[in-house]
């Protein structure tokens, strides 16, 4: 079946690097062929760690993504990805998750998936300083994003700039796909967060304007 996925890979029409998910126990054989062929493709080594991570050989599976990981290769980040997922999401390891990906935004900075999943670990495992580091860094053209938006916002709530986050987040025009619900959610919190500081300044105009907002 010259279409089938498998097959396109092993003859190089779909280059290994565009991430196949293989299940079949066939396809998991050619695989192994190929690696027998050539041990030191790490495009092969990556997409048979992933095979038998979901068909429960995790460990294995881990092992070979964590030496594909170890050295520099077109997949390397994609290993790190992997074992960051596996690190958050079921070993309930985040600094763990975190290490992995550094690792991967260290290649691909301006990544803004990875850039937001970072985020969202660093703020579980409340590392303010970490945040604000990795977003100082972050381009220009990177911050037009809503997904970006939201996440700066955030930052700027959880170090207590209440109207800095408002004003991000009214600025923002989102799209319906960037979470309308918690963008909403964020921005009264912001709100009341800045009503609060005024009413600590003693500054009941101000209040009562975050108030009526």
């Amino acid at each position: 079946e010259p279409d089938h996925p498998a097959v396109r890979l092993l003859t190089g029409a779909t280059p290994p690097e565009a991430g196949g998910v293989l299940s079949r126990w066939e396809e998991a054989d050619l695989l192994r062929q190929a690696l027998d062929r050539d041990g030191e493709q790490p495009a092969w080594n990556y997409l048979l760690a992933v095979w038998e991570v979901e068909n429960a050989r995790v460990q294995q599976g881990l092992a070979r993504l964590a030496g594909i990981a170890a050295r520099d290769s077109g997949v390397s980040w994609l290993a790190h990805c992997v074992l960051a997922d596996h690190a958050a999401h079921v070993a309930g390891q985040p600094e763990a998750a975190v290490v992995h990906l550094e690792a991967v935004l260290a290649a691909r900075p301006e990544d803004h998936r990875l850039l937001c999943w970072l985020d969202d670990l660093l703020r579980g495992l409340q590392d303010l300083p970490s945040r604000r580091e990795r977003w100082a860094s972050v381009s220009p053209a990177l911050r037009q994003r809503g997904d970006i938006v939201f996440r700066l916002a955030r930052l700027a709530l959880d170090e207590g700039r209440g109207a800095d986050a408002a004003a991000m987040l009214l600025a923002q025009r989102f799209s319906v796909y960037e979470g309308g619900t918690s963008v909403r959610r964020l921005y009264v919190d912001a709100l009341l967060v800045a009503a609060l500081a005024a009413l600590v300044r003693q500054d009941s105009a101000a209040a009562a304007g975050h108030c009526r907002a």
